[in-house]
C-alpha cells in the first residue's frame, strides 16, 4: 500500500523531533508499505464489488491483520487494553508501543 501523507495531529512536548519519534515513525510507515491485496501479490488493489459475499473483495480485515502484523514483528503489542482516566473505559487498542511507562496507539 502507498503512504501519501502523514499529519501530526497531537505534538506535546515536541514528541515528534525525538529518535523515539522516528523509529515509531518508520515502523507506522513500513508496517502500511507491507499492506498487499490480494496477499502475494505487492501491491494493494481495490476490488468494487457489490453483493459481495464475505471474505471476497476488499475489506478492512486484510488491512488490518497486516499492518498490525509487520507492527507485532517490531515488538509492538496487539490489542492492549489501557485505562486513559475517561469516564468509559475503551474496548482494546489495535496496538501499542510502550515507551517508558506510557504507551503510543494506533487504532
Amino acid at each position: 500500500m502507498k503512504l501519501v501523507g502523514m499529519e501530526v495531529l497531537i505534538d506535546k512536548g515536541r514528541f515528534s523531533s525525538t529518535r523515539r519519534w522516528n523509529k515509531i515513525h518508520s515502523q507506522i510507515k513500513d508496517s502500511i508499505k507491507a499492506i498487499e491485496w490480494p496477499p502475494g501479490s505487492g501491491s494493494f488493489t481495490i476490488y468494487k464489488q457489490s453483493g459481495k459475499k464475505r471474505g471476497e473483495g476488499s475489506g478492512v480485515k486484510p488491512i488490518k491483520e497486516a499492518f498490525v502484523a509487520k507492527l507485532e514483528s517490531y515488538g509492538w503489542e496487539l490489542e492492549k487494553k489501557l485505562d486513559i482516566a475517561t469516564v468509559r473505559t475503551p474496548g482494546r487498542i489495535d496496538a501499542t508501543y510502550r515507551i517508558g511507562d506510557k504507551f503510543f496507539a494506533v487504532e
